[in-house]
């Protein structure tokens, strides 16, 4: 939405956090918040979760916004679960139990599912083979003057 309404990304990002910072303060110690900006090891940890995890990942979401389909971003944006979930379990020794598996394996089967509907759907009503097409030859063959109604 905030494509569409000329807001660049940097912009929005900075909203963002400033009023996810403002909603944050009554939840913060802050002695240990300003004692952890002080020491060096904290100042280049804070700066590196916000550069690589808050930043990057916010820029290339909103690339992936303006160059690939709406399903591939969605899907793309469901698997951050699993990703974050894994790296917590890869990277920092997050304990994986039955809830957190589970929960993974749901989110990966409902990506895989809808993949498959959408697959049958474009190829009933359209007749295109989508098997082993990519999704510009796909988009290609679909009319441009079919508005959907939902």
């Amino acid at each position: 939405v905030s494509l569409d309404r000329g807001i660049s990304p940097a912009a929005g990002l900075f909203y963002i956090m400033l009023f996810a910072d403002i909603l944050a303060i009554p939840f913060i110690n802050l002695d240990l918040v300003i004692d952890a900006v002080f020491d060096p090891e904290g100042l280049a940890m804070a700066i590196f979760y916000g550069l690589f995890l808050t930043v990057i990942p916010f820029y290339l979401y909103n690339w992936s916004m303006r160059h690939l389909e709406p399903t591939v971003t969605a899907a793309v944006s469901t698997m951050e679960v699993v990703a974050a979930t894994l790296v917590g379990y890869f990277m920092f020794g997050e304990v994986l139990d039955l809830p957190n598996i589970l929960g993974m394996l749901l989110v990966i089967l409902s990506v895989i599912i809808l993949n498959i509907k959408v697959s049958k759907d474009i190829e009933e009503k359209y007749g295109i083979d989508i098997e082993n097409q990519s999704t510009d030859a796909v988009m290609s063959q679909i009319p441009l003057d079919d508005e959907r109604k939902d």
